[in-house]
């Protein structure tokens, strides 16, 4: 078995880029030989470019920073897997407005602030949601309950 490390990390990563067409370049400033690979680390602003993403499964990759506000403009996305990173910063007050088709949303284990926005109960298709382990504050919105089928 061949010993795995930074570098060779670095490495599988890079040729696995090399084989992908990633739309608008969104990988280029983010994933180089130049820059260390724990600096890889932020989700790149160029998500928000990905218009027809229906999944995003981005949880347990160490990524840190605020979630790109370009994400909040792909609203197609039904999963959004955001899980055990260190992201931070807020939800927008009309998170289901912009994710109208959202099923899934896993937040859990990062830095995220703020209150959870009231507008979660709009998330009609909503299935699934966690969001423990943030440093949201308030209360829980009562419309949340509005969500007949969240999963239990």
């Amino acid at each position: 078995m061949t010993p795995r490390n930074l570098t060779t990390d670095r490495s599988a990563l890079l040729a696995f880029k090399s084989h992908v067409v990633a739309p608008y370049n969104i990988l280029t400033f983010n994933w180089s030989i130049s820059a260390p690979v724990c600096t890889w680390g932020n989700i790149p602003s160029g998500i928000g470019k990905l218009m027809n993403l229906k999944e995003s499964y981005l949880g347990n990759n160490n990524l840190t920073g605020p979630i790109p506000e370009g994400i909040y403009n792909i609203s197609s996305l039904r999963t959004v897997d955001l899980n055990s990173n260190s992201l931070s910063g807020s939800l927008p007050e009309d998170l289901c407005s912009r994710f109208p088709k959202l099923e899934r949303l896993f937040l859990s284990s990062n830095g995220l602030t703020g209150r959870l926005p009231p507008s979660l109960g709009d998330c009609t298709e909503l299935i699934g949601l966690l969001a423990p382990s943030n440093h949201f504050t308030g209360a829980i919105p009562e419309s949340i309950g509005n969500l007949t089928g969240l999963l239990g």
